[in-house]
């Protein structure tokens, strides 16, 4: 017979075969290339599979007879050596001794990128200084293969020995320059990592590779590293430049992937105006129109204009046509996108139309693309209200097919429309009713039959209901059966004419076989058969059939469990304590909801918000500490300033305190290593200026026991002034430190219990500035106090960053800066605005403060002029010269 062909080469292979294989062609005198081949293929096979493992002792013996083969000049042998090499690299520990026969080849022609590629997965502490130098020498050599493969070793042992790969950014950063795209992308990365907490770093290398980078995925990478620092930094000159750069990148480069990376770059900026924007869409436009043949540039364009829509639909109307047309796409992904984007943005006259198209294919796409589309069709609803009949007809037809989760999303969707248009009603429970006679989804079933036993009785014609919900009493489950027992007895009570008939149908359910089923017929037929002369308020049918129990279920659970575990059950549980037997647990979690609400603060909303945030926070954090009892409340309070990059490991934000003689710096720490749990954190401060106005020897610091990945914690620095009630000003480095404790991710067990102490200097300074120090005066009498000022500050002319799409959005940009609401806002003329703020200092004199801004429109380029007056020469200054910093 011959041999089966569906059956596998290795097939049955045992581990204890290979090895038994493997050492005497290994250590043969003369090395037969073909076997060795064979019998390492064998091994990885082996290797591969679940249920074969290899041990540290097994391991070992294949390094070391792997050694034998190092002088074999066989291409394909020396491949799979490597190839072995790296494999069993996770098994053992002893891969040192391959690391010798490797370093030979990294001198050796053919071996030598590959000898590097694999020496990085064996290379430790221990043996990275032998390598040292063959690897930095590899970063400049000719071979395009070689540089390669030092920059990818390069980027992986950073994570060993960074400080010994950062001696080598000379000759990385020569790199740039590369003729091969692949060396110079290679480079970009590994500089990037090595400088990746180094804010100022990193924009330098943004900023100065702009226009030397040939490579397009170097390009694309470049996109992502210049989009992280607009997020980030406060350099308006620097945001101005790499914006150019992104809106060069849609235009200058023939490359799809520049222009869909570039695009994608800048819809993702939060905040970003409209003009921006504008040709990141016509470039998204002509990459959908020239890639007809290329589904995969087709669903990356789709994908951004759809996550845009949101956001940006009227930057949509000029590529509606185009949209349109992709819903017929063969590409499912594609038609998908295509629908739900259109179903933002379409407009009413072209609804009709757009959902016929959509009838046409949504049976043959999968669920999850289903439920995208019920979502977009619950907007539509609430968008054109006057569509929704057209609406609830489309979505009956989508209950014909799907799964338990998108028929659940389409039920959902049409309660939704029948609740917020009452016209709708006795349509979409004709609707619901066909459904449920075809349906085998329990919960489902449970959940429309309740809605129809709530709704139907309000309908003109509710008695036609009835036959319905006997169906499913006569033929469903027994968790259905009592749901709709409920329902039609909600009818009776309601309905006077069917009352009869339903009394009948419950006597029949007496007999039923579930025990629910039967006590809630009896249940049921108890109310509908009381007394009718008793008050109609307070029957027994209003109680049990009409009335509505307004119960957190989530809190009765709580209060259940908290009374069965307690001692005393002399008095019955009842509904009306439920809050007093969980009241103090619900006070504990909303505390904490709160505290971790301040936590976790975006960025987006402190952008946002000019506001000072609320002072109470400070004490609900930080107002056990007996330490803090003399500080009473804080004057003012700031909002939260990030002191690191949003994607940063550990995210730091800072949030001053102002107090009568101390200042307190609140950091917001937030651990984003899954694998570490932070303890002991604190921050130190190094004082930038000669002289100090703070009395540094007395500072209290107060630190976060543990923190959690995902979780923030408060650490605090409280600074005495160095004389009382002064408006005390300065800048220090700031450096977080902590011990990190090794952590398992999937369970939160500690792995370490002594961890590791390490020291993170933040991006940005801590800057105490004079502007911390004002607040709102709330009296208008600023046009009777400004002749009465002796001192006066006036800039020059301060041209805005083009960030600001209007003059409102540069107020509120003023606002914020200064920690102020303006006093009042003129507007003369179209391109003209004045604002005045009105402010005292919170020191014992409270010295007066105004300021005045006129902003100016022109050819899109806002500009501002400020004035500062004051009866203090010295904080008129100070004002001014901060004003005029934020250009």
């Amino acid at each position: 017979m011959g041999a089966d062909p569906y059956k596998l080469p290795f097939e049955g292979l045992k581990k204890i075969q290979v090895l038994h294989q493997l050492q005497p062609l290994f250590k043969a005198k003369v090395i037969k290339p073909r076997d060795c081949i064979e019998v390492i293929t064998k091994l990885l096979y082996v290797i591969g599979q679940e249920n074969e493992t290899v041990t540290d002792e097994e391991a070992e013996e294949v390094y070391i007879a792997s050694t034998m083969l190092v002088m074999n000049e066989d291409q394909k042998l020396r491949r799979m050596m490597y190839l072995i090499i790296k494999t069993l690299a996770k098994y053992s520990d002893k891969y040192y001794v391959a690391v010798n026969s490797l370093s030979h080849d990294m001198t050796r022609g053919f071996q030598k990128a590959a000898a590097i590629r694999t020496l990085r997965y064996i290379a430790d502490g221990t043996t990275f200084g032998q390598l040292d130098r063959h690897l930095e020498q590899a970063i400049v050599d000719q071979n395009p293969a070689v540089a390669s493969s030092a920059l990818i070793s390069a980027y992986h042992l950073s994570e060993i020995d960074m400080e010994g790969v950062k001696r080598w950014q000379k000759k990385i950063q020569t790199q740039l320059s590369a003729r091969n795209h692949m060396v110079q992308y290679h480079a970009l990365a590994v500089l990037y990592k090595l400088r990746q907490h180094d804010h100022l770093a990193v924009s330098k290398l943004v900023s100065s590779n702009t226009n030397t980078i040939r490579s397009r995925l170097g390009h694309s990478l470049l996109i992502r590293y210049a989009t992280r620092v607009l997020n980030s930094t406060g350099d308006r000159q620097l945001a101005s430049s790499l914006l150019k750069y992104l809106h060069s990148c849609l235009t200058s480069y023939a490359s799809d992937i520049i222009i869909v990376e570039a695009a994608k770059a800048l819809c993702s900026i939060p905040n970003l105006p409209s003009k921006h924007i504008e040709p990141a869409v016509t470039a998204l436009k002509n990459v959908i129109i020239n890639s007809s043949s290329e589904p995969v540039k087709r669903y990356a364009a789709i994908r951004i204009l759809s996550s845009l829509a949101k956001s940006h639909e009227d930057l949509l109307a000029s590529v509606a046509h185009i949209i349109r047309d992709l819903i017929s796409s063969p590409n499912r992904h594609i038609s998908t996108l295509a629908t739900t984007t259109l179903l933002v943005c379409v407009d009413a006259d072209n609804l009709d139309a757009l959902l016929d198209r959509v009838a046409s294919f949504i049976t043959e796409i999968p669920d999850e693309y289903k439920l995208t589309v019920v979502e977009g069709l619950q907007k539509l609803s609430k968008k054109f209200p006057e569509k929704n009949g057209k609406l609830l007809s489309f979505l009956d037809k989508c209950l014909q097919e799907g799964g338990y989760s998108f028929r659940n999303a389409v039920v959902e969707a049409m309660m939704e429309i029948m609740k917020s248009d009452k016209s709708l009603l006795e349509d979409g429970l004709d609707y619901l009713v066909n459904f449920i006679e075809d349906c085998d989804y329990t919960k489902l079933l449970q959940r429309v039959l309740h809605y129809i036993g709530e709704f139907g009785p309000q309908t003109k014609n509710p008695s036609k209901f009835i036959r319905y919900i006997y169906n499913r009493i006569a033929l469903e489950n027994a968790s259905v059966r009592t749901a709709a027992v409920i329902a039609i007895s909600k009818f009776a009570a309601t309905v006077q004419s069917v009352r009869p008939s339903v009394i009948v149908i419950l006597k029949r359910i007496l007999l039923d076989d579930d025990d629910e089923v039967r006590d809630r017929a009896v249940m049921c037929l108890a109310a509908l058969t009381d007394d009718d002369d008793q008050d109609a308020e307070n029957s027994l049918m209003n109680e049990v059939l009409l009335s509505s129990v307004d119960i957190d279920v989530n809190l009765m659970e709580k209060s259940l469990y908290v009374y069965v575990n307690s001692d005393d059950h002399a008095n019955a549980f009842t509904l009306d304590n439920i809050s007093e037997h969980i009241s103090e647990e619900v006070k504990t979690v909303e505390e904490a909801a709160a505290e971790e609400e301040e936590d976790d603060v975006e960025v987006e909303e402190l952008v946002s918000s000019p506001k000072s945030t609320p002072v109470a926070s400070f004490q609900s954090l930080f107002g056990s500490e007996e330490s803090l009892a003399k500080l009473s409340e804080p004057i003012k309070s700031t909002t939260p300033k990030s002191l690191t990059e949003p994607d940063a490991d550990y995210v730091v934000q800072l949030r001053k305190h102002i107090f009568a003689n101390h200042v307190g710096l609140q950091f917001i720490v937030k651990n984003g290593i899954d694998t570490q749990l932070l303890t002991g954190v604190h921050i130190q401060l190094e004082n930038n200026d000669s002289e100090s106005n703070f009395d540094e020897d007395n500072i209290l610091s107060i630190e976060a026991d543990q923190i959690r990945y995902g979780q923030s914690g408060q650490a605090l620095l409280v600074l005495p002034k160095a004389a009382e009630n002064a408006l005390a000003t300065g800048s220090f480095a700031a450096t977080l430190t902590f011990v990190a404790l090794d952590v398992d991710p999937s369970t939160g067990d500690i792995e370490d219990e002594e961890g590791n102490e390490d020291e993170i200097e933040l991006d940005e300074d801590v800057m105490i500035s004079v502007i911390d120090y004002l607040v709102e005066e709330k009296e208008d009498n600023f046009k009777s106090l400004w002749p009465q000022m002796e001192s006066q500050w006036e800039s020059g002319v301060i041209e805005l960053s083009d960030d600001h799409a209007s003059l409102d959005e540069a107020v509120t940009f003023l606002e914020f800066t200064l920690g102020l609401d303006t006093l009042s806002c003129e507007s003369p003329k179209e391109n003209l605005m004045s604002v005045t703020f009105n402010a005292k200092t919170i020191d014992d004199e409270a010295t007066p403060l105004l300021i005045a801004a006129r902003f100016k429109m022109k050819d899109d380029a806002i500009s501002m002029k400020a004035f500062v007056r004051s009866t203090n020469e010295d904080l008129c200054e100070s004002v001014g010269d901060f004003i005029e910093s934020i250009q």
